[in-house]
């Protein structure tokens, strides 16, 4: 964890593979199935890169930053997280690098942003956004769940 925090902090590679590649491998990111260009705007399914798009509960950031790389730029994402970046630096070894992308993407990063109590957020109660979304929920950190957390996903997915 040590090496990968350095690597990502210091924009180095990891056991002599560039960190990003390695990312990719990691976290199983696919390119986006069908993009195409509208007025001049990327538009991947039902995302537009003009939108102002607001997604919740993205454990790891992993999510918005493939939407931040599939569309180039990301000035138009709030990209959020119920948990702590203290608590992600813990739990999710690919975070900071995630946040770190993001970030120099033009993307906004908020922390302990409770979807549920959203309206109170002194930033994000003042924005009207085009898309609001919410990824399929991680039941991580029980390992007796995780064949049952796949198996939910494979049906959701198919």
């Amino acid at each position: 964890m040590d090496e990968i925090l350095s690597a990502v902090l210091d924009d180095k590679g990891i056991g002599g593979r560039d960190y990003h590649d390695v990312h990719i491998i990691e976290a199983h990111q696919a390119a986006p199935a069908a993009s195409a260009t509208v007025s001049g705007s990327m538009t991947i399914g039902g995302y537009d890169k003009e939108q102002r798009i607001l997604v919740v509960g993205d454990g790891d950031f992993s999510f918005s930053l493939s939407m931040a790389v599939a569309f180039g730029s990301a000035p138009n994402l709030f990209a959020t997280s119920l948990d702590s970046f203290e608590f992600l630096m813990e739990n999710f070894m690919w975070s900071v690098y995630n946040i770190k992308e993001l970030k120099a993407r033009g993307c906004k990063v908020l922390h302990c942003v409770d979807a549920t109590q959203m309206g109170n957020h002194p930033e994000l109660s003042q924005i009207k956004f085009d898309r609001i979304i919410f990824n399929f929920p991680l039941a991580g950190f029980f390992p007796r769940e995780v064949p049952r957390q796949l198996q939910i996903q494979s049906v959701h997915y198919s």
